[in-house]
């Protein structure tokens, strides 16, 4: 907070103790929740080693899942379109890439919100877990 503060006041016009306070604990909170990303910074997952193990067996899930949680762990659980397109991200055939999905989804790591397949335009939607 004092950091903040010191910053704050070098402002031509710094803003009041009470927002200072306030942009502080709204920071503090993005960081905890693992939401605070730098402009221009370089997308990011974490892995633990008991997830890492869980998946060993299925490496190409592993891959997706690191793919997933880099382009979608800032939602915070809100579903996500699960794009096909994600198969060459991991340098997969489309059914490997099915499969590694399906891996994910038996083993609780994503859920599938709706399985589209309605059409060109109804893709299936997402959640991590």
């Amino acid at each position: 907070m004092q950091m903040v503060a010191r910053i704050n006041s070098q402002f031509a016009e710094p803003m009041s103790a009470e927002e200072v306070s306030r942009v502080a604990s709204s920071i503090w909170g993005y960081k905890s929740e693992g939401r605070l990303f730098r402009v221009g910074g370089e997308a990011n997952a974490v892995i633990t080693r008991s997830e890492a193990d869980h998946l060993l067996d299925q490496p190409t899930a592993l891959a997706l899942l690191i793919q997933l949680r880099m382009a979608h762990s800032n939602r915070n659980g809100k579903p996500f379109t699960l794009a096909r397109e994600a198969a060459s991200l991991i340098g997969v055939s489309l059914p490997t890439y099915r499969a590694a999905r399906d891996v994910l989804v038996d083993r609780y790591f994503i859920e599938i919100i709706h399985p589209g397949g309605k059409g060109k335009n109804d893709p299936p939607m997402a959640r991590l877990l």
